[in-house]
């Protein structure tokens, strides 16, 4: 099936929801999230990003570890239209802060462990990340539906329904009419 963006592939997420996408130690403790975690997080945080006035086009700095909120951030960002700016980790803080200077960025995103990486904004910290969120619905965000399924046509008007990825139950699968050019 071919996409027509990146973010398309969110809604394959569900289709192994259950499975495990992302596990690694954060100290002594091991964490997990699954698809569906990764992707309810990444439309909580379009949210987030909408509520701090981001938006198509704006600059986001990531800078972090590998890990599952990296992953939020990024399909967060796509969601909104917002453009990432990643940063390798590895690289010195003087050339974060030139990154910064030539792209603008309305946010920074970085771990905790890199504490001396400063653009002149404050942080959203990625070991947090979930913690900031709560406060977001994780329904589908925006246009992030599959795509429309024709059920039926009844006396010139075609029955269509569009189904958030998060499936047909979710509280924003909604039916419509539309005329048809026949």
């Amino acid at each position: 099936m071919a996409r027509l963006s990146l973010a398309e592939y969110l809604q394959e997420f569900f289709l192994h929801k259950r499975d495990t996408a992302f596990a690694y130690r954060r100290g002594y403790r091991m964490l997990g999230w699954t698809y569906a975690d990764v992707a309810s997080a990444a439309a909580q945080f379009a949210r987030l990003l909408e509520s701090r006035g981001v938006v198509r086009g704006d600059r986001v700095l990531l800078v972090g570890e590998d890990c599952a909120e990296w992953a939020v951030v990024f399909w967060g960002c796509l969601l909104r239209g917002a453009v990432v700016v990643p940063l390798d980790r590895f690289g010195s803080p003087e050339f974060a802060r030139r990154v910064a200077g030539e792209v603008a960025p309305k946010l920074f995103v970085r771990s905790l462990t890199l504490r001396e990486v400063d653009v002149g904004l404050p942080p959203l910290t990625l070991e947090k990340l979930r913690e900031t969120l709560a406060a977001f619905s994780s329904q589908a965000y925006g246009a992030w539906c599959s795509p429309m399924r024709i059920s039926s046509r009844t006396s010139g008007h075609w029955s269509a329904k569009f189904e958030s990825i998060l499936g047909p139950s979710a509280p924003s699968t909604r039916s419509v009419f539309l005329t048809s050019c026949l």
